[in-house]
């Protein structure tokens, strides 16, 4: 396969111009907000803008290559045994951008441009935490030399085998089944999806390709204009500088890239079952089942403050934090960076950072996997005698390590997942009801009786399964955990769990604390769903070859509303679990109904 995108983000590419009230119009520069029509438009006709950009973007032009083979074959050992075994190979080459418009990774051992000059600043005024001498500025943007994005070295065979065992001493009845098989997701999709390159706004990690001027409004809180109306842009429109500055490319500003050297993700499937035909037409099955995903790639902050220096103070540490986030002499003012360099002072919880010439600079890693166990039975009735129904019920555990913690941990936290979903009850049944010709009931109707009261038949499929877990921030909590949950019988939808214990004061909540409290609980979740969907199917024979069909179909027919679509932190839908929140503990906005409400179609057929 070779893939190929090509995108382009015009964004104000022909300029952008604002115009708020209460800037330049007021009765004096110290007036307080009023609210008075048209001051916006006056500005327009003063030709004063308050804000405004002009966007220089660059294209993209993306491309891969992708090649696969396997081999798959079945054995019949014996008559009762059949073998299953295959091979597959994968082989990602490097996504590339074919004229080398983008990052490929960043640099984290070599000295940045600005290392001399602002070393030398930072040793006239260290801090305590740096000593004079220790302080370093590496760590830059790179640029792919062979248009590659990233290195790829994805050369994933991917086994499967399996086995089916009619033990004859059991009448053939019965049947044992077992299988293992390595699933490869590929990388190039996994990548650009995380970076953004298939999303709305497509061009990222191409820093230094692109570049927006700012329109300058006042350079003295609109006492005087810096520029007007006539001539936004004196200066000119900055030009994109692409990968000339090398280590220098967005410096004093947050940045991403693309992870350099990915690994490809990969999951690991068994299972072990039985399957037995009972008496009836009835047929039962159990099995295990096994999961384990490796090489996850996850999303990270590597420029996160180091844990050494947050505090491990149980309650809210306002020594420590404003320490931390107290000013310093700054050793990148003056250097002509923007962003971490406009100031003659910085917080100090920026020089702890190990890149501290940059913002946040985000990639993803492979260092998150999962794994999964569960217990899967059902039972099926075959059609026979006018219906056919089965049941089924999966009992499991899902668990993943692909979040962190805190930003700095080495490694994610082990946690039950945000998808698992222990519980899950399935039926579903058709039946034909017994009137018409042979049938039970009015057996020898004429034509026209068994037209009207045969042909019918009802369906309906009932689904339960239990919610999922609810995320949590960083919160103050004084207790048990396990005291936090409620009884189901007890939860409403103005108390869903249990909010004493937690620190509700704003000003009492934890900053730059060491974060202890986890990110779910197995035993605390959101509303399980319990749906009912239900259809009536009439079908009638008006001659040999031409049928009629109606149909009124059900979904949710009993209109149960499942609220906890989104269990949202700090959000305003599903089950707000942040303690500063007025609808802690609730589930808030019901207006946010998950599922569908009750819906009724009519369908109306003629075969012919």
């Amino acid at each position: 396969r070779q893939y190929n995108l090509n995108t382009i983000s015009y964004a104000n590419s022909a300029g952008n111009l604002s115009f708020s009230a209460n800037s330049w119009v007021k009765a004096s520069s110290s007036a307080s907000s009023t609210v008075v029509l048209g001051q916006d438009l006056a500005e327009l006709l003063l030709g004063l803008p308050t804000g405004g950009t002009y966007d220089n973007n660059t294209s993209a032009a993306y491309y891969e290559h992708y090649l696969a083979g396997f081999f798959q074959d079945d054995w019949r050992v014996k008559h009762n045994i059949t073998v299953n075994l295959g091979l597959r190979f994968d082989y990602d080459a490097p996504y590339a951008e074919r004229y080398g418009r983008v990052v490929n990774g960043f640099n984290t051992t070599s000295a940045s441009p600005l290392a001399a000059a602002a070393v030398a600043a930072y040793n006239a005024q260290p801090i305590p935490q740096i000593p004079a001498g220790s302080f370093n500025v590496l760590g830059g943007l790179t640029y792919p030399t062979n248009k590659a994005i990233y290195q790829q070295t994805s050369h994933r065979f991917s086994p499967r085998a399996g086995i089916a065992w009619t033990p004859s001493a059991l009448h053939r009845k019965t049947v044992i089944r077992a299988g293992f098989a390595m699933f490869v997701e590929p990388i190039s999709i996994s990548q650009l999806a995380i970076t953004g390159a298939y999303s709305t706004n497509p061009i990222t990690d191409q820093e230094g390709f692109s570049q927006s001027t700012a329109f300058t409004a006042s350079s003295n809180n609109f006492l005087t204009p810096a520029t007007t109306l006539s001539n936004p842009f004196p200066n000119g429109i900055i030009t994109p500088v692409g990968a000339s500055l090398g280590y220098q490319t967005n410096i004093g500003n947050s940045i991403s890239y693309f992870n350099p050297r990915p690994r490809t993700p990969y999951n690991q499937r068994w299972e072990l079952g039985f399957q037995r035909e009972l008496p009836g037409g009835f047929v039962v099955e159990a099995s295990y089942v096994g999961n384990r995903g490796t090489h996850v790639e996850i999303t990270r902050d590597i420029n996160a403050v180091p844990n050494q220096y947050l505090s491990t103070s149980p309650t809210r540490d306002t020594v420590r934090n404003t320490y931390l986030t107290g000013t310093v002499p700054n050793p990148f003012f003056g250097l002509g960076i923007p962003g971490v360099g406009a100031s003659s002072t910085i917080s100090r919880l920026n020089l702890l950072k190990p890149f501290p010439e940059f913002g946040t600079i985000n990639t993803t890693t492979n260092d998150g996997y999962s794994w999964y166990h569960a217990a899967q039975a059902r039972i099926e009735k075959r059609f026979s005698k006018g219906y056919t129904a089965q049941l089924s019920y999966t009992h499991s555990r899902l668990m993943q390590a692909t979040e962190y913690l805190n930003p700095a941990d080495p490694r994610p936290t082990e946690v039950v997942s945000d998808q698992d979903y222990p519980n899950r009850l399935a039926f579903s049944g058709i039946a034909e009801l017994p009137f018409g010709n042979g049938h039970q009931f009015l057996n020898k109707s004429n034509g026209v009786v068994s037209r009207i009261v045969g042909g019918w038949q009802v369906q309906g499929v009932y689904a339960y399964q239990t919610g999922a877990p609810l995320t949590w921030g960083n919160y103050l909590y004084n207790g048990n955990f396990k005291d936090i949950v409620i009884p189901s019988d007890k939860q409403s939808l103005t108390g869903w769990f249990n909010t004493a214990g937690f620190e509700k004061v704003s000003a009492n909540q934890l900053v730059n604390n060491l974060r202890t409290f986890p990110l779910r609980f197995s035993y605390l979740r959101v509303q399980p769903t319990n749906n009912v969907d239900f259809s009536l199917i009439k079908n009638t024979q008006i001659k040999e070859r031409m049928r009629f069909q109606f149909r009124a179909e059900f979904t949710n027919v009993f209109n149960h509303p499942w609220l906890s679509a989104a269990s949202g932190a700090s959000g305003t839908s599903g089950v707000i679990t942040a303690p500063i929140n007025a609808d802690f503990g609730k589930i808030a906005n019901l207006s946010n109904q998950g599922n569908y409400a009750r819906r009724v179609q009519l369908g109306f057929k003629l075969l012919f």
